[in-house]
Parts: structure tokens; sequence; C-alpha cells
């Protein structure tokens, strides 16, 4: 039997401003596995963050095409955790694990940049980016946020349709530092890739009904196709949300 226990606490604040937006969060995580086999290591950790995010907004330059001008802004990140716990000397999906070692971080940090660029309605982001797609998600079930490093860009083709396309090098996992090239272990062993090619198309069929589909291309290792409906069922007292979520991925 697996007894799982996790339990965050969390304070977030935010300052605005004409130009600039500023959050700063507080989470409290305990994260503890008991398993009844005692070969198995209990897993586990318990562990206070301080988080900064910065999100500028565009601002116009000199730069114009077809009198509309191109803007520019920014983003940055610091994510901050600090182990409170005894080291259990075991990898807990919580805090970086030393292999050679066998210990536990009693500390990490992650931080990023972004530049971005935007005319009309298309907006180029280059550096860290904070991703909601079918393979690639920012996840928040632990400590700090998992991020990842490249190039998208994002355009409002029309009053309906939503398209992204992206380049994505690297990776920031929720339990480790800095960028990596994203790998894939199976029987032991590990094979890498150098970026994920990705295209991303939404469209509003109606108010309540919305489809996907996403195309994904993880060089030396898969491509992925997903496709996706959500549909909103509201009356006065109460609403039903329904989503249909098919993946096809392929060596």
């Amino acid at each position: 039997m697996l007894i799982n226990i996790l339990c965050c606490s969390a304070f977030s604040t935010q300052a605005y401003s004409a130009d600039e937006e500023w959050k700063f969060t507080l989470k409290n995580a305990y994260i503890d596995r008991n398993y009844d086999n005692p070969d198995v290591k209990d897993t586990g950790s318990w562990s206070q963050s301080a988080s900064l995010f910065y999100n500028s907004n565009m601002h116009d330059t000199p730069l114009e095409i077809g009198g509309t001008p191109i803007q520019i802004g920014a983003n940055a990140s610091a994510q901050y955790a600090v182990r409170l716990s005894q080291d259990k000397h075991v990898a807990d999906t919580v805090l970086p694990f030393d292999k050679a070692t066998q210990s536990q971080a009693p500390d990490y940090l992650k931080y990023g940049a972004t530049l971005k660029l935007g005319y009309n309605k298309t907006l180029l982001s280059i550096g860290e980016l904070w991703l909601d797609l079918p393979v690639t998600t920012v996840d928040a079930s632990r400590q700090l946020l998992t991020s990842y490093w490249g190039t998208n860009l994002k355009s409002q083709l029309n009053d309906k349709l939503f398209a992204e396309i992206g380049r994505i090098e690297k990776v920031s996992p929720r339990n480790e530092e800095d960028f990596h090239r994203f790998s894939f272990t199976s029987k032991g062993v590990t094979a890498y890739s150098d970026g994920l090619n990705y295209l991303d198309l939404r469209y509003q069929f109606t108010p309540t009904l919305k489809g996907e589909y996403y195309f994904g291309n993880m060089e030396d290792l898969y491509n992925k196709h997903y496709v996706g409906v959500d549909h909103i069922w509201k009356n006065s007292n109460f609403s039903v949300n329904s989503k249909f979520k098919y993946f096809n991925a392929k060596d």
C-alpha cells in the first residue's frame, strides 16, 4: 500500500501600474509518500519558496509597418526554495537530487527572462516561456514551477481562429535548476532531443464550443498529434464542462 500526503499553502500578492505587473508568491509545501514495502524508501520533503514574477505591458517603438508600430516588452522570473526537513537521501520529485552523493539539495534557484515583440494581433516571445499546450504545460503541483526556453509566435488570425507555432529547445523541470535538453528514459536507456517544434490551432465554433489541433515534433524521439474539443453547458444554477482529448504518438 502507498500513502501519499501533499499539503501546500501559498500566499500571493500582486502590484500593478500602467506599464508593468509584479507578482510575489510564498509557498510552503509538505509532501510525503509512505510505502509498506520495507525495500522501498519513503520519499518526500518539507520546503519553503519565495518567487517573484515581472510582466511588462507592450510599448510602441519608432518602427512601423503599414502605419502600425512594432511593440516591445519583457518578462522575468526568479524562484527560490529552501528545504526545511532532514535529507531523506532519496529523490522525491520536489527538490533536486544528486545521484552520485544520494542527497537532496538544501535549496535551489530558477530564473529566466523573456523578450516580447508585438505587431497588431501577433506576439513573438524569445527566452523563458510559460506554455499551456497538450504536451508542454506549467506544472504547479510541487514547489517551483516548470518553465521552457525557446521561441514562439502567437497570432489571432480572425475572431474565431488562434494560431501558435514555436520551437522549444530546453525545459527547466519542477525539481531541477537551470534549463536542460528534453530526454526520455525507457528500460534504463536515456535518449535526448535537441528541441520540440510544434503547431497549435484553436477555433471557437460557438461561444460554448471550442476545438483544438496540435502537432509536436520532438526531434529524434517522437511525433505527436492531438485533437481536443471543449464544451460548456450552462443554466442559471450550474454549468457542465465536457472535454474530449485524443493523443496519437509515434516514434
